[in-house]
């Protein structure tokens, strides 16, 4: 075990898991670029909450790793020469993590010096400036008679928007088509500008049209979900519940297969050899989009675009299903989420075309799915979420045997509108009698010669589960 005593901070802070790095931070924009950034490495780690309200940042534990009374900060017990190290400021630690993994942060010089300017960027021109329209605008500068310190900051936030704006107008990303440490440097204080700080009016944001393309993009990627959260008001440090098991669990990442049915078939998704089936299926029904965070395309051309983002990400995983019989593309769906420490994985971003909904291709794709997560994978906990008004999917998980766990509130903000998430799950333990059931389902003899079923899948997955149907 990995002995952190000689860190003060410990003694305020302690560390449950100290061979994990240790984080020290708060949800601010600067806080989660760091959280964010360990979520997307898959990097073990503690977080501990410094608390504003209690000054937290001035106290001398505090300042004994962050002079500068800023956070984030961590410690790393692993650090250079298996020794461990602690870092202040956000910038420093994006560097110090992503050249300790070797992720999100080009390998070649040229492009190692272009991501330092980038990030340079954020952090002396788009941190400042951002923040300082914050207090001018929402805090306690709002009430100084003189308007030139605000004018002054709007005008500024607005000309470095315009630099970010024209730079993403040919790229995904900052640096290109690859997401970087620099993304997630911006994007937290771009939310933040337009978000907590009200001033998406104030510096015209929907004229950078580039920025809010990206920032959507960002904003959907699981990791930074989790990682805007982070550390949350809960404390990291309390006792573990006697009813959970603290018995180590690894199941595998998701990868790039092929799984096939009697009638369908999964593969992974192809932008180019998927994108004209999937668009004249009827994917440009735009109500298929309405619950999706992503839609309707104007285009083909705009769709297929957009498939390109999705084909090369991990996680979200994406997967086309379709006709195994006219190996037609139909619809997609991706495993995302995915925890492989804790078990647990999520299935999402499902869109089927109208040819394939309420079909047994549909179901069946589901059911492979299921069956590779559990049988292939070894996960725990398999996780369906939508938005609590999407009365269909609400239905189509309790068939397929998902068990409601109930609603967040308020859970995130979708095309500019709230959205309630409803919870569903299905464990491990359920996944015998579950398969069974799919299987009686999937039997030819469950259908009649006009291939209408003679059993409900629902009624099968309640019985099976020993739920009301």
């Amino acid at each position: 075990m990995a002995d952190l005593s000689s860190f003060p901070i410990t003694a305020k802070w302690p560390a449950l898991t100290p061979e994990r790095i240790q984080l020290y931070s708060l949800p601010t924009p600067n806080g989660v670029k760091v959280s964010i950034c360990l979520e997307e490495m898959g990097l073990a780690y503690e977080p501990h909450r410094i608390s504003f309200d209690a000054s937290d940042q001035f106290s001398p534990e505090f300042l004994s790793l962050s002079p500068n009374n800023k956070i984030p900060a961590i410690i790393d017990p692993d650090g250079p020469g298996g020794k461990p190290i602690g870092l202040f400021e956000s910038g420093a630690i994006l560097l110090y993590l992503a050249e300790k993994t070797g992720q999100f942060l080009p390998k070649e010089a040229s492009g190692h010096y272009e991501a330092l300017q980038w990030l340079m960027f954020q952090m002396a021109g788009i941190g400042p400036m951002f923040g300082q329209v914050g207090f001018f605008h929402k805090f306690a500068g709002k009430d100084y008679e003189d308007r030139r310190p605000l004018a002054r900051y709007v005008g500024e936030s607005r000309r470095l928007l315009g630099v970010l704006n024209q730079r993403l107008e040919t790229r995904t990303w900052i640096l290109g088509d690859d997401y970087s440490i620099v993304d997630m440097a911006v994007f937290p204080w771009v939310r933040n500008l337009i978000g907590f700080y009200e001033a998406r009016d104030l510096v015209e944001f929907n004229g950078f049209t580039h920025v809010a393309r990206a920032l959507e993009a960002f904003l959907e990627r699981p990791a930074v979900v989790r990682g805007l959260t982070i550390p949350a008001e809960t404390p990291a440090a309390k006792e573990v519940p006697a009813n959970m098991s603290n018995a180590p669990h690894s199941a595998k990442p998701p990868e790039r297969v092929f799984r096939e049915g009697r009638f369908a078939r999964i593969e992974p998704l192809d932008a180019d050899g998927h994108g004209g089936d999937l668009w004249s299926g009827g994917l440009r029904d735009a109500s298929i989009w309405t619950y999706l965070a992503y839609g309707p395309f104007s285009s083909e051309g705009q769709f297929r675009q957009w498939l390109q983002t999705r084909e090369q990400l991990q996680d979200p995983l994406y997967f086309t299903i379709g006709d195994r019989t006219s190996g037609s593309a139909m619809g997609c769906a991706a495993l995302m989420e995915t925890r492989p420490e804790m078990g647990v994985i999520e299935v999402g971003h499902i869109f089927f075309s109208p040819a394939l909904q309420r079909t047994p291709a549909a179901t069946e794709a589901i059911y492979l799915l299921m069956r590779y997560v559990f049988e292939d994978l070894g996960y725990r906990r398999f996780e369906w979420k939508c938005d609590n008004a999407n009365e269909p999917s609400k239905r189509a998980a309790t068939r397929f045997g998902f068990a409601f766990e109930g609603v967040f509130r308020q859970h995130m903000i979708v095309k500019g509108h709230n959205r309630d998430t409803a919870w569903f799950s299905i464990v491990d333990s359920e996944w015998p009698a579950l398969e069974q059931a799919f299987d009686t389902w999937l039997a030819a003899d469950n259908f009649d010669a006009d291939g209408k079923q003679k059993q409900r899948l629902g009624e099968l997955t309640a019985k099976a589960l020993g739920r009301a149907s």
